[in-house]
């Protein structure tokens, strides 16, 4: 079975947890983590996420404490950082955790550590938070409709 979350390190804008709570509905995402913050949606989170799926509040050592990591779960890093792979040419795996940091500063050090990959966005410079999660579900979407991702992962389709 495949399914891919979305851990938000730090956020601070509640207009952004709204938007990518309604796109984590839309894509089909299976769970939200927030570390080091609160989860505070807006009007913008007209689907009332929290009754729809897990939304999890950590401190960051419970995210990187090994009781809390999910086996056969990618832990994939979302970076500006020049030596990272592109996120659109990735094969995305069938099992996901994708992780973004703040609006205003980067992943911790000590979390990208425990993710198995780091990848960016190829822009010029940062996106908003909630475009650059919608991207990265974006290139999710399409690649899991491709017959490569198909056959990469077990020739099923099902899921996301």
């Amino acid at each position: 079975m495949a399914y891919f979350g979305i851990t938000l390190c730090s956020p601070v804008y509640p207009a952004n947890m709204g938007s990518i709570a309604r796109l984590c509905i839309n894509y089909n995402a299976s769970f939200i983590n927030v570390i080091d913050g609160k989860f505070c949606p807006n009007a913008t989170n007209i689907f009332r996420t929290e009754r729809h799926l897990p939304i999890s509040e950590m401190t960051e050592e419970h995210f990187l404490s090994p009781n809390s990591q999910t086996v056969g779960i990618q832990n994939i890093a979302v970076e500006i950082d020049p030596l990272a792979k592109s996120a659109e040419k990735m094969i995305h795996p069938r099992a996901a955790n994708y992780i973004f940091g703040s609006e205003s500063s980067s992943i911790p050090q000590s979390i990208i550590k425990h993710c198995d990959k780091v990848v960016k966005i190829a822009t010029v410079d940062c996106l908003n938070l909630a475009f650059a999660v919608h991207t990265i579900m974006m290139y999710r979407h399409f690649q899991k409709n491709s017959s490569k991702f198909n056959l990469l992962n077990g020739g099923n389709n099902n899921g996301t």
